[in-house]
This record gives C-alpha cells, sequence and structure tokens, in this order.
C-alpha cells in the first residue's frame, strides 16, 4: 500500500511539473502539495488528485491584463501547514483552504489560508468553482478570458429561485434559502441571515451544507 501511495504521489508531481508552468511556480507548487515541508503531503491521493486537476484546469485560462488574481481552488477537511526555512526569511502558511494566486496571467504560488484569509495585492477574488462554471457553460469551453468576462465574474447577479426576485442590501446580494433571507458579503466571504446579523458564517463552509441547486445559484451571485 505504501509503495503504491508514493506511486501516485511521484506521478501527481510529475504531471504538475511538466506543465507550463513556470521553474519558480513549479518548485512552489511541490513545495507546498508534495514536500516535506508541507502536511499536504500527508493527505489522501484522491484529494490530491482534485487539486492538481484544479490546477492543470487553471493553467489553460488565457487571463486579460496583467491584474493579481486569487483563486480559491479547494477547501480541504484538514489545516494545512507550509514551513520552510530558507538563508533569508522563513515561508509559511495554515489553512485548509488552498489559494492559487496568478499574477501577470502566471500561476505564481499556492498558500494555504483559514476561513477568513483573502490574498494579499489581489484586484481579483474567485472561487475555482465559478470560475470553471462560468468557463465551462457561459464560455462554451473557451479558455480566452476578456475584459467583459471578469466584469461578468466581478459583478454579482440578480437572480431569480422559486420565481422571486432577489434584491440587493447594502450592495450585498440576498438569497433566499427555505424561505430565509441571507446576506451575503462577498468581499468578508460573510453570509448571514437579513433579521439576525450578529451571527455570521463563512460563505464557503455555508455553501457545502446546501444542495447543489442552492449552491449553483449562490455561486452565481459570487
Amino acid at each position: 500500500m505504501r509503495l503504491i501511495r508514493k506511486l501516485i504521489s511521484k506521478i501527481i508531481s510529475e504531471a504538475i511539473t511538466e506543465s507550463v508552468l513556470t521553474k519558480h511556480a513549479k518548485q512552489r507548487i511541490y513545495d507546498r502539495i508534495n514536500s516535506e515541508y508541507s502536511t499536504f503531503s500527508h493527505e489522501d491521493e484522491n484529494i490530491k488528485e482534485i487539486v492538481k486537476n484544479n490546477i492543470n484546469f487553471l493553467e489553460k485560462v488565457d487571463f486579460p491584463g496583467q491584474d493579481n488574481i486569487g483563486v480559491m481552488l479547494f477547501k480541504g477537511p484538514h489545516e494545512y501547514i507550509y514551513r520552510k526555512q530558507t538563508d533569508r526569511k522563513t515561508e509559511q502558511s495554515k489553512g485548509n483552504y488552498i489559494w492559487v494566486i496568478i499574477r501577470g496571467n502566471d500561476i505564481e504560488t499556492i498558500v494555504f489560508g483559514g476561513i477568513d484569509y483573502k490574498p494579499k495585492n489581489t484586484q481579483l477574488v474567485l472561487t475555482f468553482k465559478k470560475l470553471k462554471n462560468y468557463i465551462e457553460n457561459t464560455k462554451n469551453r473557451n479558455f480566452n478570458l476578456t475584459n467583459n468576462d471578469i466584469s461578468q465574474l466581478k459583478s454579482p447577479r440578480k437572480i431569480q429561485q422559486k420565481k422571486q426576485k432577489q434584491h440587493i442590501d447594502d450592495n450585498h446580494p440576498i438569497i433566499i434559502i427555505n424561505g430565509v433571507k441571507y446576506v451575503i458579503d462577498i468581499d468578508k466571504s460573510l453570509i448571514y441571515k437579513k433579521n439576525d446579523q450578529n451571527k455570521k458564517y463563512n460563505l464557503f463552509d455555508f455553501i457545502e451544507l446546501l444542495d447543489a441547486k442552492t449552491q449553483d445559484l449562490i455561486y452565481q451571485l459570487l
């Protein structure tokens, strides 16, 4: 069993290394997924495979311009810790949210973050699911994004659920779930009941508790 796990890990590593990533990005991704510096290297192989496939999908996307983009790639079942000591500094990140940072249309690095983490110096923050859904359904698998596509991905849209028109409250989208109005704070990745704003939930944790149809409705708003 251990031999099989090592073989699968080697295949995943080679699949990423043979991609069109820059040498710098290859090393950073390897460090965070397969090296002894990262606890993610002990993760189940099926989860590693999901992360690898998501990275490969991102490699195909051609973003316009030179904006820094953060993509929430995957939410894992455990908190991951990456720590590497170099001659000049210590690199460290932790959390069960796996983020990919894209700079100048190139995948720059992977970082782990907690529920409140948001990549610094990014002009656009997306979830991988939203990006993939947009490319596959709206763009018909056209991976070349335009400035108009970016505007569409940035802008929350009003949708209908059970023939009830949703509204925007204080610039935050509102969605009705089981007859209850929820407000989505996209910038802070939070969701809360409109009539109970003191109790807030992490948006991505909350989404995972919902059925697939409601998940898709929320992702259209992000």
